[in-house]
């Protein structure tokens, strides 16, 4: 009896691991077959987004993106530069080097922590007001201008208020948009 009630178990259990094994065997198809078609896809065409938040399309193709799409990205990287407090330098700080090229990475982290210590000693905090960002394709590389009014706080004193122009150079390789250059845009340039 209980001999027919395993044998019962054993075939049931041997009908739901054979249902099993074929569904995995299926998953795993096409995953492959979905690989396969990533990997022999063609990567001329342009990918058009226009997300709800954004006015302005942007797009993607290859190695190339769209000014706007440049726009949309240094717009939060300029933000996190120039807004700070120090409570926050350091984690906006960090967020921008996740955007960095590597091979600026170090000399920017070097600056940047070295900033981060100096706001936490003075107490020092930024607000960047943009009044115009404007981005160009200078070879290969794009390059991010953007100017607004700079009020720069210590303590609860406000030191100095006056309009700045930032710059950042930028690359765009295997699908990812790096920093290779920033800072303040000297007296004279134009843009190119």
């Amino acid at each position: 009896m209980d001999r027919a009630k395993y044998a019962s178990q054993i075939k049931t259990k041997s009908e739901e691991l054979r249902r099993t094994k074929t569904i995995e065997l299926f998953l795993v198809l096409s995953v492959l077959i979905l690989v396969f078609l990533l990997a022999t896809k063609d990567s001329s065409e342009k990918t058009v987004l226009v997300p709800m938040s954004l006015d302005k399309e942007i797009w993607v193709k290859g190695d190339n993106v769209s000014n706007s799409y440049v726009e949309t990205i240094t717009l939060p990287l300029f933000n996190n530069l120039l807004n700070f407090n120090k409570e926050n330098a350091l984690n906006r700080f960090n967020f921008v080097l996740k955007h960095t090229n590597p091979a600026y990475y170090e000399e920017l982290k070097t600056k940047l922590y070295t900033d981060s210590e100096r706001i936490s000693r003075n107490d020092i905090s930024s607000s960047f007001h943009p009044i115009e960002l404007v981005v160009n394709k200078v070879g290969d590389r794009y390059k991010s201008t953007i100017k607004g009014e700079l009020i720069s706080i210590i303590g609860s004193d406000i030191i100095k208020k006056r309009v700045e122009s930032f710059e950042m150079l930028l690359t765009y390789k295997n699908n990812f948009l790096s920093i290779v250059s920033y800072g303040p845009k000297k007296e004279g340039e134009g843009n190119e």
